[in-house]
Parts: C-alpha cells; sequence; structure tokens
C-alpha cells in the first residue's frame, strides 16, 4: 500500500531547498556558468527524493518528533545538516556544470552547514536513503564513506581515516551496510567494511571490518578503584573464559572470587562466594592479573548464569580480596561477557 503524498510539505521542502541553492547559486549568476532553468529543476528534483526520505524516517523513528515533519523541518539542525549534505552532494555529482564549480559550490554550501549545524559531512560521501543524524554535534563523515539504507547516528560520530595528515588519496574511510545504527561518540577508522544491521554502541573505536547482524560494545571496564595497598584500573575479558585485571600494587596473595553481597532475613550484611562459578589466578606480573573462569558445574547453562548475574548488579561484584578486605570491580559487564565467552 502506497503512503499518501503531502503535497503541501513536499512543497516546503521544495522551497527550502531552492532557497539553499538561491544563495549560493543566484538566479541572476546561474547562466553565466551554463546552467539553465531546467537545469536547476533536474538539482532540485533528484535532491528531494532523498531528503523527504530522511524526513520521513526521522519523524518516524525519533520519539522527540511526535511524528511532525513540518516541526522537524523548521527546528532540526541535524535534519538540517541531512538536508544540506544532500543538495551538496547532488551538485558536486551533477554534470550540468564544470567539475571544479561542481567542487566548488557543494563546498561551499557545506562548510557554512558545518558552522551552522556542527555537523560536518564531506559532500562527496555516499548515503543511501532513510540516513537519519539525532542530536549529532560533532559528528564527522569523511569524504570516501558509503553508507547504506535507514541508518541512524547519533552526535559525537567519527568515521575518519587512520591518518592525520598526508592519508593516501584513495578509499581511507568506512563502508556501513544497511540498517545500522551507531551510538554517541562511536570512531569508526580506515577502509573497513561494517555489515547490515550492526549496532555500534558508545565510545566504541572500530578499526576492523564487523560482519552483519552483529552488536559492538565496549567491553572493558577501565577505572581506578583504590584499595588500602593497591589500585585496580579496570578487567578486560578475552576468549574462553580468560580475562585480565590492570593496576598496581597487588600483593602476593591477592585472591579474585565474585561475591554475592546481600542482607539475611535478620537485616545482617552477608558476604560469600558466588558458588556456580570458580575463578583461578593463572598469572600474576607487572600490574596484570590474568584469571581463567569456569562454572562449577559442566551442566550449567553460561546463558542462565550470565543473565543472573546481570539481573542482580547490586548483589554480585567481582572482587579482589587481601588480608580479609575486598576491593570490588562493577559493574560487572566485563564479568559477564566473559562468561559468555565460555565454550
Amino acid at each position: 500500500m502506497e503512503q499518501e503524498v503531502d503535497f503541501d510539505l513536499v512543497g516546503k521542502v521544495y522551497q527550502r531547498i531552492g532557497d539553499l541553492l538561491d544563495q549560493h547559486l543566484p538566479k541572476t549568476y546561474r547562466p553565466t556558468i551554463g546552467l539553465t532553468d531546467n537545469d536547476t529543476s533536474i538539482i532540485l528534483s533528484s535532491t528531494i527524493d532523498f531528503v523527504m526520505s530522511d524526513l520521513e524516517a526521522l519523524t518516524r523513528r525519533d520519539p522527540a518528533a511526535k511524528g511532525d515533519s513540518v516541526f522537524v523541518l523548521d527546528t532540526y539542525k541535524s535534519f538540517e545538516a541531512v538536508m544540506n549534505y544532500r543538495l551538496a552532494n547532488n551538485l558536486i555529482n551533477s554534470e550540468l556544470i564544470g567539475k571544479q564549480l561542481r567542487l566548488k559550490y557543494a563546498n561551499k554550501i557545506q562548510e557554512e552547514s558545518k558552522v551552522a549545524t556542527q555537523i560536518d559531512i564531506n559532500p562527496s560521501a555516499q548515503i543511501g536513503k532513510g540516513f537519519i543524524i539525532d542530536h549529532g554535534i560533532g559528528t564527522v563523515i569523511g569524504e570516501t564513506c558509503e553508507i547504506g539504507e535507514n541508518c541512524y547516528f547519533l552526535n559525537g560520530i567519527v568515521l575518519g581515516a587512520t591518518g592525520i595528515a598526508d592519508n593516501e588519496s584513495g578509499r581511507r574511510h568506512p563502508k556501513i551496510g544497511k540498517d545500522v545504527s551507531i551510538a554517541s561518540f562511536a570512531r569508526l577508522l580506515g577502509p573497513i567494511s561494517v555489515g547490515d544491521r550492526v549496532t555500534i554502541n558508545s565510545f566504541c573505536v572500530i578499526t576492523s571490518d564487523i560482519p552483519n547482524d552483529c552488536k559492538v560494545s565496549i567491553v572493558n571496564q577501565l577505572q581506578v578503584s583504590s584499595h588500602k595497598s593497591f589500585e585496580i584500573y579496570g578487567i578486560v575479558p578475552a576468549t574462553n573464559g580468560n580475562f585480565c585485571i590492570y593496576g598496581s600494587g597487588f600483593p602476593d596473595d591477592v585472591d579474585v572470587s565474585i561475591l554475592n553481597i546481600h542482607c539475611d532475613d535478620t537485616g545482617c550484611f552477608i558476604i560469600e562466594k558466588y558458588p556456580l562459578v570458580n575463578i583461578e589466578i593463572t598469572d600474576k606480573k607487572n600490574g596484570v592479573i590474568k584469571c581463567q573462569l569456569s562454572l562449577s558445574s559442566e551442566n550449567m547453562d553460561k546463558k542462565e548464569i550470565a543473565k543472573d548475574i546481570s539481573m542482580n548488579k547490586n548483589r554480585y561484584h567481582l572482587a579482589l580480596s587481601h588480608a580479609e578486605e575486598y576491593a570490588y570491580i562493577t559493574p560487572p559487564l566485563a564479568l559477564i561477557r566473559t562468561i559468555e565467552t565460555l565454550n
């Protein structure tokens, strides 16, 4: 069933894009570079198809839009950035005017948009329909990026090259599949490929390919937890139940365990070891404690144990103990990830 066209909305969008083009390529100037009224209509028509798709997607998928496309069009700077990019991209790919002029005016549109919206999308990037930038401040999309349809980006995202200066002129930015969601402050660097239906959570740094249908999260917990005699910086899971604890000043007789901290029926505070998981220290040197995690019984379901710990984050803690004193690493995200790596 085809969606009913809101011609008033289409007219508003067309006028908005036309005003932007007039601002940078005034009607009186266009004939001097060989751009006719018909050429202008072609550029605007090819732009509006993408812009309407982006507008519909953002209005539908962002609850803050309240289902009101005109509200989004009139107030969302993040949508303005995408709309400006669409015009600049169609202009830079048009063969109706010379290459150098296309490059000049497309970049003028984008540079002014960058200042106005604080979102930087290179006009040469290739982005599919239904593209959403939500919030968006600080998001940067590089020149050779390719982004599939129906992707949703938040603020502070960088799709950049691996180098700073003197990068090679070929493909140096990420290629993103369809239906990809990227959360705030993620960094995707280099000519990597991200598959379809991928979710990348906040603050991830991605420098290698990601296959379809993956969810990427930061699994290390880098923090400082001070103890009387040592400090814990964080825990990083590896494979098959192995993980490392990073810190300084670890005593020789330090122990690692999962503690169940709770109150009994009388209100007394109880600390006892979690009986379903065993942890063995396999090595300890230079501020790194290497551990091997295993289940107490082969008949146990690792998913159920991980779920139990996840659902009771205030109760279960990975802890280092020394001289009957404990230092906790919380919350237990990396511990849950470690359990999930068990074969």
